[in-house]
Order: C-alpha cells, then structure tokens, then sequence
C-alpha cells in the first residue's frame, strides 16, 4: 500500500502511537526495560510501513525514557533524526517536541549554546498551537536549563507557572515534576523554608511513580543540604544524613 498517497502519513499509525504512549507510561513507573521494549517496537514499526508521523512521535518519546535513565547520547541521535523527519514532512508538533527534548538532553550534557533557545522555540510553537499538555510537559524542563545556565530567577518564576497550569489541567507527574523545580530554584534563592515545603509536597505522589521517586531523592540530597545551611555547616558537609 503507498501510505503517503492514502494520507496516513498525516495522522498517527495506531499500532505506532500505541507502543510510543505506553513507553511514556513506562518511563513515569520507572519501568524503563519494559519501556524500551515498546519504544523500539514503535520504530520498528513505524520504519517497516514508511510511516514519518510514526517514526516522529516514537522516537521523542523513546528519547525522553533515555533521558530520564541517562542516556543522553542515545537519546540526543533519536532525537535528531525525530526532528529532522518532522521537519522534512511538515509536522509542527513533532519539530516542536523532538526540538525541546533535545534542547533538554543538551542541557543535561552541558551544552550552554543550546539549551534554553531550543527549549523556549519548542514552548514558543505549542504557545502557537494552544497544546496545554505540551506546554506544562516543557515548562519545567526550560526551567532546570535556567537553572544551568545560572538564571535561577527565571527558572523560579517558569516553575510557578508550570505548577498552575498541572494543577488546572490535572497533569499530577506534571505537578511533581514543577514542585521539585520550585524546591531548587526556592533553595537557589536562599528561601529554605519554601524550598522544603516544595519538596516536602513533592512526597506527597504515589510511591511508585517516576516523579516521585524524583522528588524524594531531590528532597534527600537538596533538603539535607538546606539543613546543613540553616545550621551554619559549610557546603562540603551539607550532605551528610540529618542527625
């Protein structure tokens, strides 16, 4: 069948988009083996029909799974390739979602050049297309970029934002996700008060969830290291277990 000629590259192939959704679902529990499993099927899948909206979508949600476990390299090449064929078809949302991912995964390796323009252009075209979701899913990002690129200001007034739209768009991992970031760019500013509360309200998600097994381990090493401060201990002890 010529799928190009039948329009299917235009909308998503469901036995594609299936396995790219629930990569995404395995990344949020952590499950990344089982994860990669249906992130590779959903390529696989979308190279053996000639499908570009296929390929596109699996390969930005693959790469945020690799992100979150680490694989930076890994993810930036399926990243790369996502953007490059979402932009070779014509596919607003996939440019928009491979670009800040990347723009992410550059910021997590250091790229100082990269990271907040290519994550603020990915906001700036959901903006555009009125994507909510797509929106609180990049905000927080933007916001850690800030936070490397030493604008923790920015980054707390992004996160603030990002909150309000999760909570008004029920986006709970969303909303775990923009508490952590208000827990460190709070303690960047020197409000250690508020950065424990932050964190302390990111426990609050199910045991079992990425975001909060993220919140946990941030509220671990930063909120140890707030304690430390407050207690006149220099930075190089902060991380020392609480008496």
């Amino acid at each position: 069948m010529n799928w190009a000629s039948n329009g299917f590259f235009l909308a998503g192939f469901p036995a594609v988009s299936a396995r790219a959704f629930l990569t995404r679902i395995y990344a949020d529990q952590g499950e990344f083996e089982r994860g990669i499993v249906h992130g590779e099927e959903a390529i696989r899948l979308a190279e053996a029909v000639d499908h570009p909206y296929g390929l596109g979508i699996a390969s930005w949600c693959l790469a945020d799974l690799l992100v979150t476990k680490g694989e930076l390299g890994r993810a930036v090449g399926l990243l790369e390739r996502g953007r490059s064929v979402a932009r070779a078809w014509n596919l607003p949302f996939l440019v928009a979602g491979n670009t800040g991912s990347l723009g992410y995964a550059y910021a997590l390796l250091g790229r100082t050049g990269d990271r907040p323009p290519l994550l603020e252009q990915a906001l700036g075209g959901f903006d555009k297309m009125g994507h909510r979701f797509a929106r609180s899913l990049f905000m927080p990002s933007l916001g850690e970029a800030y936070m490397l690129a030493g604008r923790p200001a920015d980054a707390l007034d992004l996160a603030g934002r990002a909150l309000a739209l999760a909570r008004e768009s029920g986006q709970r991992s969303g909303e775990a996700t923009a508490l952590r970031l208000l827990g460190e760019a709070s303690d960047r500013q020197g409000a250690l008060e508020q950065s424990e509360r932050h964190y302390r309200e990111g426990w609050g998600w199910p045991a079992n969830s990425r975001c909060a097994r993220l919140s946990r381990a941030a509220t671990t090493a930063s909120g140890d290291c707030i304690w430390g401060r407050a207690n006149g201990i220099r930075p190089a002890a902060t991380w020392l277990p609480r008496p």
